[in-house]
């Protein structure tokens, strides 16, 4: 008798849903069936051995990331509802301290953060695609010499990908996510309480953002870049006879937005993918 669990709170029409869990099913699908020179075939159990950590660790991502930016939401509400602050001969007394949990929400989702995209991801593209992209996460010279490498193999594509994705966040949010271990922590929150007696709480900034829009900035760049890793070692190693194409945005089905769709080479007419960088708020 087969056992079904429910993945998450969410059903197909969550992007996070449509694209890290069906969208990558069906890669593993194509994998099992493949049969190309070069390659081996992937079993769907041996993908899934190398998957499920992986696809476990995104969800506690998203999970933290959530915890975080509606802590901070609810947090906003209360004060500006006079259920979190008030006056008191002059003063004003906070009701509602939230300062720990914050520390404790936005601490758990650098750390997810980071064991999805370096180490689980790491760990999947290795055991499935063969190759390594753990270059990105070391020092400066070990860093150059991988981009170099894949340089002189032709791979100027991924280069391209994996110096945009050091640059524009991954490098910051390692060590953002290392200095929380060494000791640092988001300061204390500070408030307001006007005249009119309605208060203000003065929200935090992390490397010149809001502690919220930073969380959902950096979730979106982890679950894409994630995305985009797997369907580029699909599309690099195993796509002799078949090609990803990006479905449009306004194309997509809104009960299930895959953002990838198969096409034979030779027969369709649809343009096969290329791997870019691109910062979009696709899934939170």
């Amino acid at each position: 008798m087969a056992i079904f669990r429910k993945v998450l709170e969410e059903d197909s029409s969550s992007p996070f849903i449509a694209r890290l869990f069906l969208g990558v099913l069906d890669i593993r699908g194509l994998l099992a069936m493949s049969q190309m020179d070069a390659f081996r075939r992937i079993s769907e159990r041996e993908f899934d051995k190398e998957y499920n950590p992986l696809f476990e660790s995104l969800k506690a991502t998203k999970r933290s990331a959530e915890e975080t930016i509606n802590l901070i939401y609810g947090h906003r509400k209360s004060v500006l509802n006079g259920n979190a602050i008030r006056e008191y001969e002059g003063n004003y007394i906070v009701d509602e301290i939230i300062d720990d949990q914050l520390n404790q929400y936005f601490g758990n989702f650098l750390d997810e953060g980071v064991i999805a995209y370096k180490d689980c991801l790491q760990n999947f593209i290795t055991n499935i695609y063969g190759f390594d992209i753990g270059f990105l996460f070391g020092k400066p010279k070990p860093f150059a010499k991988g981009i170099i490498r894949l340089r002189s193999e032709g791979n100027n594509t991924l280069a391209d990908y994996i110096e945009s994705v050091r640059n524009e966040w991954s490098e910051n949010f390692i060590k953002l996510r290392n200095n929380r271990h060494g000791g640092w922590r988001l300061p204390r929150l500070e408030y307001e309480l006007w005249a009119s007696g309605i208060g203000r709480v003065k929200f935090l900034t992390v490397n010149g953002l809001l502690v919220e829009n930073f969380t959902t900035i950096h979730a979106n760049r982890i679950f894409r870049f994630v995305e985009d890793i797997i369907a580029y070692g699909f599309q690099q190693f195993y796509s002799s006879t078949i090609y990803l194409s990006e479905i449009p945005k306004e194309s997509q089905d809104p009960s299930c937005p895959k953002r990838f769709k198969t096409s034979a080479k030779g027969l369709g007419s649809d343009v096969p993918w290329d791997l870019v960088y691109q910062d979009e708020l696709d899934f939170i």
